[in-house]
């Protein structure tokens, strides 16, 4: 990942090497500058490269909000969408933000056989991964890749689902870095003060969904629920059956969880500059 002065890094190749290596990942935090969430989105935005640079949009609350902001402030980029079944909906959302501002997207898509295919290849075999939404960043990383670009993504530290928001990183979060390190901006953690006014605002209380609505968009927009993926129904794939008949069981897919009661400690850390290590559990 692309973060200001190499601020965040992780082991994701020596866990590709070694499947059964727990993920980890490395802070050097820096000064915070910054007064709010607002003032250090505001210093992402003049800090980040901007040649050539793509938007993977995914539809959902965290790359409309970048798109958003990179309209507003005269940014130059291209969208990149990927098209599947099993994201329908969230794929209408990313679309309708393109016609609403006029912005012609790339999209690749993807039968349900090519997704699955790629998927067992490029996440399962490859990588040693199994996040079935994983395979969008892999397969836009390498269209950015193959044209000498950068790409921005929506990864953050804030993260959950339709109930519940949790400070957390992935193996998945790092599946870009596993191709090429050097072409990923994750624009919700390129810098100290972005993730230092996310975990002071973090909520554990309420849906993530619910958080971001709140946070990025400051109540401006109709509040959209995370929408829950469904396996696809013609051929009634099941997740579990395709990760163990390729023999990945034994890979190391834990997440690092950071739990609640350790925000105090991280938002000290990060403001005083100490290093912090986060490891997941080993299986």
């Amino acid at each position: 990942m692309l973060t200001h002065n190499n601020w965040l890094t992780s082991n994701i190749k020596e866990r590709v090497k070694n499947k059964k290596t727990p993920l980890q990942v490395t802070l050097l935090p820096q000064k915070v500058t910054t007064n709010s969430f607002e003032e250090a989105v505001e210093l992402v935005l003049k800090s980040v490269p901007k040649q050539n640079l793509y938007l993977a949009l995914s539809g959902g609350i965290d790359s409309d909000y970048i798109f958003n902001l990179l309209v507003k402030n005269n940014i130059k980029f291209t969208p990149i969408i990927v098209y599947y079944e099993l994201n329908f909906l969230e794929y209408q959302y990313a679309m309708h933000s393109c016609k609403q501002n006029n912005i012609k997207p790339i999209v690749i898509s993807l039968t349900e056989d090519e997704y699955l295919d790629l998927l067992i290849k490029k996440v399962y075999i490859e990588i040693g991964g199994n996040a079935l939404y994983g395979l969008a960043n892999i397969i836009i990383s390498e269209y950015v890749k193959n044209n000498k670009g950068l790409i921005i993504t929506g990864q953050d530290f804030i993260c959950g689902d339709q109930d519940n928001s949790y400070m957390e990183f992935n193996v998945y979060d790092f599946y870009i870095d596993s191709i090429d390190s050097t072409i990923e901006i994750p624009f919700f953690l390129y810098n100290t003060d972005i993730v230092y006014h996310a975990v002071k605002l973090y909520d554990y209380n309420i849906s993530i969904s619910e958080w971001k609505y709140n946070i990025l968009f400051n109540k401006k927009i109709s509040f959209r629920p995370k929408i829950k993926g469904e396996m696809w129904s013609k051929k009634n794939y099941n997740f579990n059956s395709i990760y163990y008949h390729n023999k990945l069981k034994f890979f190391n897919n834990n997440p690092i969880s950071v739990p609640p009661e350790s925000k105090l400690d991280i938002l000290s850390k990060l403001r005083n500059e100490q290093k912090i290590i986060l490891n997941a559990e080993p299986i």
